[in-house]
């Protein structure tokens, strides 16, 4: 009896297929009027992509179903940006990103077993890149819910659900950087949900668009992450090496507060 030989999709090629299949899910996003159709059209990218990290070679170091969520995430966050966006400039960023993003995390992908000692941090730094702007459009689209008034709900559940899902995300890539499932994380993980949810509370009641909202979120999140990330090391935070990262953020946030973001 005969078997089938397994296949598997060099990296290179499976980029390749999915900036094809990208181009083609962003022209026929632009025919989908009805939430039941988006709906049809999200689950059709989710099962492509599945079964496109199915196919392809990934290292044994490598996780598919983690490369699979960030894609998911990506994916739903850039939606949420693409129904929303209002200016030119930053829907045509989007739909650039929305494109070549996943595609290239298929590129990055180690060929080799041997290679992960090269290329396994720069792939890994890409997918919590794709993890951190579906975030961000997820933020952006509570609160573009929220000021649209697309819902009857108070604003306290979609304050809930945003800080649920951001700390859940900071969790997920905790683990990913190698961080210990013991007390003193979970301690952090309630910590975080605390504060997300005075943080969110906060963006709601500024007088900020959602874009911006949605950017300011973000931004002030992944510098918490990275600081709790390194206070969870046995090293710990060591202030030195951060502060030239702190000020320059520090700097580039008012620059944002004051030259970019409309007031409302």
């Amino acid at each position: 009896m005969f078997k089938l030989p397994k296949l598997s999709f060099h990296p290179k090629l499976a980029a390749a297929v999915d900036l094809i299949f990208g181009l083609a899910c962003f022209w026929s996003l632009g025919i989908v009027w009805v939430w039941w159709a988006l709906l049809i059209w999200f689950v059709v990218r989710l099962l492509f992509w599945a079964l496109l990290v199915k196919l392809v070679y990934f290292p044994v170091r490598v996780e598919r179903l983690h490369h699979w969520l960030a894609l998911a995430l990506f994916n739903f966050g850039m939606i949420l940006f693409l129904i929303f966006m209002e200016w030119r400039p930053a829907f045509l960023l989007a739909e650039v990103l929305f494109v070549i993003c996943p595609a290239i995390s298929f590129w990055m992908l180690p060929t080799k077993d041997l290679d992960l000692s090269f290329w396994y941090k720069p792939y890994r730094r890409w997918i919590f890149l794709l993890a951190t702007m579906g975030l961000a459009g997820v933020s952006s689209g509570l609160i573009a819910i929220y000021e649209f008034q697309l819902n009857s709900f108070s604003k306290w559940w979609l304050i809930i659900f945003g800080s649920i899902f951001s700390t859940a995300v900071a969790y997920w890539w905790w683990l990913e950087y190698g961080m210990e499932k013991n007390r003193r994380l979970w301690t952090w993980v309630v910590a975080w949900l605390l504060l997300m949810i005075e943080f969110f509370w906060m963006i709601f009641i500024l007088p900020l668009g959602y874009l911006s909202s949605g950017i300011l979120i973000i931004w002030l999140w992944y510098i918490g992450w990275l600081l709790v990330r390194y206070h969870l090391t046995s090293e710990g935070i060591v202030w030195k090496k951060h502060f030239l990262f702190l000020g320059i953020n520090f700097f580039a946030l008012l620059f944002f507060l004051i030259f970019f973001v409309r007031w409302q």
